[in-house]
């Protein structure tokens, strides 16, 4: 065999024996694996703790505030004596159409019920005004080949058809 004859012209292998003063041998890949590992480690860890504790140290924790009681569904007099006893301020008060709710009930409150305020702090309201009136042309009286009249164009302030 062509692989015994080359065997024998190498010269045998033999254990070398450690030099006076090194017992140790070579590192091994994982080693350096390893230590690649933490001296990339270092400088992401020591970055994310300079950035935390110092540049955006935490916030110091308010204290409670008062919780907002739940507005909707009750008239203006019923919320305001609400936020009296529960020691917050005034209402703030705005109208909106609602084909809904019966006019004069808080349709929607800010802040939401259950979240904080200072104590004195204003709560906003809408109030429903009832539903939309919409003033709608008698078109039953005249004929029909009539064309309805009294309508001449559309007014984008009031948005309304004005005469």
């Amino acid at each position: 065999m062509l692989g015994e004859s080359v065997r024998r012209r190498l010269p045998a292998r033999r254990a070398r024996a450690p030099r006076s003063g090194q017992g140790r041998s070579r590192p091994s890949r994982r080693f350096w694996l390893i230590a690649l590992g933490a001296a990339l480690l270092r400088p992401f860890a020591t970055g994310y703790l300079v950035t935390v504790f110092v540049i955006f140290p935490p916030q110091p924790v308010a204290p409670a505030g008062i919780p907002v009681p739940a507005l909707y569904g009750q008239t203006v007099v019923e919320a305001e004596r609400k936020l009296a006893q529960a020691g917050l301020g005034r209402l703030q008060v705005i109208e909106l159409p609602n084909p809904v709710t019966p006019e004069g009930d808080i349709v929607a409150q800010s802040p939401l019920p259950g979240q904080q305020l200072r104590s004195g702090a204003d709560v906003r309201v809408a109030v429903s005004s009832g539903p939309v009136q919409v003033q709608v042309p008698d078109v039953l009286a005249s004929p029909r080949s009539a064309p309805v009249t009294g309508w001449s164009e559309w007014d984008s302030r009031s948005r309304a058809w004005t005469a």
